[in-house]
């Protein structure tokens, strides 16, 4: 019995060893939540249920939570034992590409470039070189308006990624990378790529300015002196005049409405939005240590308050004023501790060797003795939580025979399975030792007595035997 013992005090060692720290993933947009027994030095292994060791680790990863848009908490407490709305994802963003309508810089500039040949104005050499520069400078210019219209809409776009409460975060991040990629005509971002930028927008944005206006400047002095020698001008050469000089006022009103400085400004906030998002983990992490039964874990999701209709950072002091969006609440199974359980019932032990000896007609006479006689017993049931509705342990009991002929005391030990969640019933069955009586030393079966009335002597011995039994808590369980 005492090598029975060991082993199922071994077992119930086992058990506890298996369960470890938990991982919770709960992926905010999708509603689902995954469970993750995490073993020292292995990779994490999915579990079906919320299981944790006593006193270890429970941790809670919500994903695809985007911290721009939401805040959240975790509320742990100790216990005794609403869906995502459905929405069109594609409906929610629009194409990661450039607008093909791009206004250009000639449109900006506005009138059309007048289609002549070499001839009149342009057979002077003076003339042609410096319609050729000022072709140039808007060129430069051209490109360079396409590549801020480009940057324009890259920092929106960047602004609704970054503000999109239903995009999974890889989607976010990969969408990010398109966009700046594309600014940048590059395959791949490095932090020093935007400073390389800023750079080469200015000296577009200095070299196109200058040269357009000391092209421009050129190309009607060109056509003023083209007229005083020819008497006048013809009209296509007029045309060109006209041409230049709408170029030349509204490069002015260009320079007005967008300097270097805006420039270097745009570039900087385009950083700050992908360098903001690339950074962000968009998850929400809380932990607590499994002490009790069970734990209950409450998520609370909330809207982050806003300013200009633009989400700006909760306080998360103050979390009771924001509005609340939706609450995600879980049960874990704390395993591991050992509980000890009393019970009262019935006991039904079986002895191999149970005879009981009678005198008759002066012989001693051996009959068959009262195997399975009910005894009234009293149960201290153990076992390792699990937090289900059946538990398997080991239990020892005292049972006293409720029949007349036999007092002795029974002692149970074995194993016993436990039902119910609150005042639970068991079921027992294990060995037993107990109190046999027997010949005294010195008498057999069929040996004669003085009388037919003498008392054949007996004598008590223990003896080890099988037992079953049932019984029922004798208090509510407290998980």
């Amino acid at each position: 019995m005492i090598r029975k013992g060991f082993l199922l005090l071994l077992a119930f060692g086992l058990v506890q060893a298996k369960a470890q720290s938990l991982r919770i993933v709960y992926d905010f947009n999708k509603d689902d939540v995954r469970f993750y027994r995490v073993v020292p030095e292995k990779d994490d292994v999915e579990i079906s249920q919320p299981v944790v060791g006593r006193n270890k680790m429970v941790k809670v990863e919500v994903v695809n939570f985007n911290k721009f848009v939401y805040a959240a908490n975790c509320q742990f407490e100790a216990s005794t034992s609403k869906e995502s709305n459905t929405v069109n994802l594609m409906g929610m963003i629009s194409p990661l590409i450039f607008p093909g309508g791009t206004q250009t810089f000639f449109t900006t500039m506005g009138g059309k470039e007048p289609e002549v040949g070499r001839g009149g104005l342009l057979s002077t050499r003076s003339a042609s070189a410096a319609y050729d520069e000022l072709q140039e400078a808007y060129t430069t210019l051209s490109a360079l308006e396409s590549s801020m219209n480009n940057l324009d809409y890259a920092i929106k776009k960047l602004n609704d990624l970054k503000y999109n409460p239903y995009l999974p975060t890889d989607t976010i991040k990969s969408m990010s990378d398109h966009l700046v990629e594309m600014v940048l005509v590059r395959n791949s971002v490095n932090p020093s790529d935007f400073s390389d930028l800023v750079l080469a927008y200015n000296d577009k944005y200095k070299s196109g300015v200058s040269e357009l206006r000391k092209s421009s400047g050129n190309f009607l002095k060109a056509c003023d002196e083209y007229a005083n020698s020819r008497g006048g001008m013809q009209s296509e050469d007029q045309e060109l005049k006209e041409y230049a000089l709408s170029l030349q006022n509204r490069l002015n009103t260009f320079t007005q409405e967008i300097s270097a400085q805006d420039i270097t400004e745009k570039i900087n906030t385009l950083e700050a939005l992908y360098t903001s998002i690339k950074t962000t983990t968009f998850t929400f992490n809380a932990s607590q240590m499994a002490k009790d039964d069970e734990l209950e874990i409450k998520l609370n999701f909330y809207e982050n308050p806003k300013e200009d209709e633009i989400p700006q950072t909760a306080n998360l002091n103050a979390m009771d004023q924001l509005k609340k969006i939706k609450d995600k609440t879980l049960t874990v199974t704390v395993k591991g501790d050992m509980k000890i359980n009393s019970s009262i019932g019935l006991g039904f032990p079986y002895f191999v060797n149970n005879e009981s000896f009678v005198n008759r007609d002066s012989i001693i006479t051996a009959q068959e003795g009262n195997n399975y006689s009910p005894n009234f017993a009293a149960y201290m049931n153990f076992y390792p939580y699990s937090g289900k509705i059946a538990n398997l342990g080991g239990t020892f009991g005292i049972g006293l025979p409720l029949t007349t002929d036999n007092r002795t005391i029974n002692m149970f030990m074995g194993l016993s399975a436990l039902f119910g969640s609150d005042n639970r019933i068991a079921l027992h069955a294990g060995a037993t030792l107990g109190q046999l009586k027997v010949l005294d030393a010195g008498y057999q079966v069929n040996d004669k007595l003085l009388s037919a009335t003498q008392e054949v002597p007996l004598r008590n011995i223990w003896q080890w035997g099988a037992f079953a039994g049932i019984s029922f808590s004798l208090t509510e369980l407290q998980k």
